[in-house]
């Protein structure tokens, strides 16, 4: 619903261009230390030339967080938003509506993340919420239901995610917290006269390790592990492996 109603303010235009194709370039002089060409709008494409400080450069158009430019000698190429951020401050360019509403959802912090994995060689899915505090550090919130031969088992959780920037579309991390596990016996819930077998309610702490695949800047592939162990008093007590694989996206 948000991304419909961000599409449609900024005039249906699903690549958000800032300047229009029948609008004439701006034209700034470059303020930043230098900026670097990419051949597309996007990281993974090769930077294959760039403008030093002081050179005169037309702003073409926007795609997203990507400015098209043109240099000296008729070079052009795609500049990461935040390689520009002088050199528009300089020129005195203030952000218009339309720039902020395209800021602000391009910095959508909130995720919603499902995957489905092992537990301890049993099924187990997830569905996860999480708020992007800092660029680096994310909180997230769990529930996942753990389908097994003898039991039935329900774990909330609560984990700070820290990642890694390796390359803007791969980013390793690491996450610890705390959580909840409730375990229920099938005999229990069949009501088995003959067996009385007891339900689990215990606290628990987490960590593990994982690793995300960027394929656009708000949707993402993800794999971990993660080892949790239930806590009696201040002690653990049982261990348990899982590893899960998964979609995420922001909004």
């Amino acid at each position: 619903m948000r991304k419909l109603l961000i599409t449609f303010l900024l005039g249906g235009l699903t690549i958000f261009p800032v300047w229009a194709a029948d609008k004439p370039p701006v034209q700034v002089t470059v303020a930043d230390p230098f900026i670097e060409l990419h051949s597309g709008p996007n990281i993974n494409f090769p930077v294959y030339d760039v403008v030093e400080r002081g050179e005169l450069i037309n702003i073409l158009r926007r795609r997203t967080d990507w400015f098209e430019i043109r240099a000296s000698k008729n070079r052009e190429g795609w500049v990461r938003k935040d390689q520009l951020e002088a050199t528009l401050a300089a020129a005195g360019i203030q952000p218009t509506l339309r720039d902020k509403l395209v800021d602000n959802y391009l910095d959508s912090r909130f995720r919603f993340d499902a995957a489905g994995g092992v537990f301890e060689g049993e099924g187990i899915v997830t569905i996860r919420g999480g708020y992007r505090a800092t660029n680096n550090v994310t909180v997230e919130m769990s529930f996942s239901n753990i389908s097994g031969v003898f039991a039935d088992s329900v774990l909330f959780q609560t984990n700070v995610m820290i990642e890694l920037h390796v390359l803007n579309s791969l980013r390793p991390y690491g996450f610890m917290g705390v959580g909840y596990f409730t375990n229920v016996p099938d005999n229990l819930s069949s009501g088995d006269p003959l067996v009385s077998p007891e339900k689990d309610d215990l606290p628990t702490a987490q960590f593990g390790v994982g690793v995300q695949y960027f394929f656009t800047k708000s949707f993402l592939l993800r794999a971990e592990i993660e080892q949790l162990s239930t806590l009696q008093g201040n002690k653990p007590s049982d261990k348990f492996l899982s590893g899960t694989l998964g979609v995420g996206f922001f909004f």
